[in-house]
C-alpha cells in the first residue's frame, strides 16, 4: 500500500524546476556588509527618548476646544460658531485621541523593551567579565 518515494527523481524534477525559472545558487557574500558597531550606525541616545517619552505622556490628549477669549460679542459669534461644527470636530478628536492613545501605548512599550535589554545586556557582560576572570 505505501508507495516508495523516489529522492533522487524528486531532487532532479526540482533541480530542473530550478534551470527553467532562472534562479541563481549562489550564496551572497557579506564582504561588503560594514562591520561598524550599531552605536556609529544608528546612534541612540536614551536620555533624548525618555524626554520624547515624557513629552508624549503629557500631550497625546487633544483637547476638543481651546478657552474663548475676546469681547463679549466675539465671544457669542464664537459660541454659535462652535455648536455649529461640534458634529465635524468632536469625532475628529476622538479619532486623534484614539490614534495618540494607540501611538503612546506602543512608546512606552518600547520604552520598557529597551529597558529590559539593557538590564539583560549589562547582566551577560557582567557574567562574561566574571568567566574570563576565572
Amino acid at each position: 500500500m505505501s508507495e516508495q518515494v523516489n529522492i533522487e527523481q524528486i531532487m532532479e524534477e526540482i533541480r530542473r524546476q530550478i534551470a527553467e525559472k532562472g534562479i541563481s545558487l549562489d550564496i551572497p557574500e557579506f564582504s561588503g556588509a560594514s562591520e561598524k558597531p550599531v552605536a556609529e550606525i544608528a546612534p541612540f541616545d536614551m536620555n533624548e527618548f525618555m524626554q520624547s517619552v515624557v513629552a508624549v505622556d503629557r500631550s497625546y490628549q487633544v483637547e476638543r476646544y481651546a478657552p474663548i477669549v475676546g469681547n463679549p460679542i466675539s465671544k457669542l459669534i464664537k459660541r454659535v460658531v462652535r455648536k455649529m461644527v461640534n458634529f465635524i470636530i468632536t469625532p475628529i478628536v476622538e479619532d486623534q485621541n484614539a490614534f495618540n492613545a494607540a501611538a503612546a501605548k506602543t512608546i512606552f512599550s518600547l520604552q520598557s523593551y529597551i529597558s529590559e535589554l539593557e538590564k539583560r545586556m549589562k547582566e551577560l557582560e557582567s557574567a562574561k567579565e566574571q568567566g574570563e576572570r576565572k
